[in-house]
């Protein structure tokens, strides 16, 4: 059991050596990490897969065929906008019958940075939050969609933060928000000129 600052050079590593690997995720938190694994994919023969992302679930994967299938027949017309939400609960809690090893994290592991150099630093753990526990709400948007950059973020008293994105096609934005007790709360409602569509994720 590693640190997770630890994840992306044991990737590294492990890719150098030609070996598969599966590992969780968030693997990089930077640009520069990213980039650097993938150069390091096109020396190896490594397959590299990450999880656990909700986009590969088979109940998004009939999603994602539905969805291709009405942008072909246009059968909801155009899509308008994408509303998507994240409200994490309590989860994983040893409140729940989850166990936690008492191994000790092993010490002297090579730790990439936890942000980009130009993130405030009273920053950090909300980027952590975000990477970690909303990735699979944006992971799943850009399985839709490329978002092309942040258009806004607003921030309310609660810690709940709204996100809009500048997309292709429509328009696209997040809630997301962390609580310490209450059900795990995930889904999307989908806009289009003839209709709209109401999702709950698992």
């Amino acid at each position: 059991v590693t640190n997770r600052g630890a994840t992306g050079a044991i990737v590294r590593d492990i890719i150098d050596a030609d070996i598969n690997v599966f590992t969780e995720k968030p693997l990089a938190r930077t640009r520069a990490q990213i980039s650097l694994i993938q150069d390091c994919l096109k020396k190896s023969r490594s397959d590299l897969r990450i999880g656990y992302m909700k986009r590969h679930d088979i109940g998004f994967l009939h999603f994602k065929n539905m969805w291709d299938l009405w942008l072909l027949n246009n059968e909801l017309g155009k899509p308008l906008k994408i509303e998507a939400w994240s409200h994490a609960g309590d989860v994983c809690r040893p409140t729940h019958g989850y166990l936690m090893t008492d191994e000790p994290r092993p010490a002297g592991v090579e730790e990439w940075p936890a942000s980009p150099d130009w993130l405030n630093n009273n920053s950090i753990d909300e980027y952590e939050l975000f990477l970690n526990v909303h990735i699979h709400i944006f992971n799943w948007l850009c399985s839709l969609t490329q978002l092309n950059k942040v258009s806004a973020v607003k921030k309310n008293r609660e810690n709940e933060v709204y996100i809009d994105f500048e997309s292709s096609n429509f328009e696209v934005s997040m809630d997301c928000k962390y609580r310490l007790s209450g059900r795990w709360d995930e889904g999307a409602k989908l806009y289009f000129e003839k209709g709209d569509v109401m999702l709950r994720f698992p």
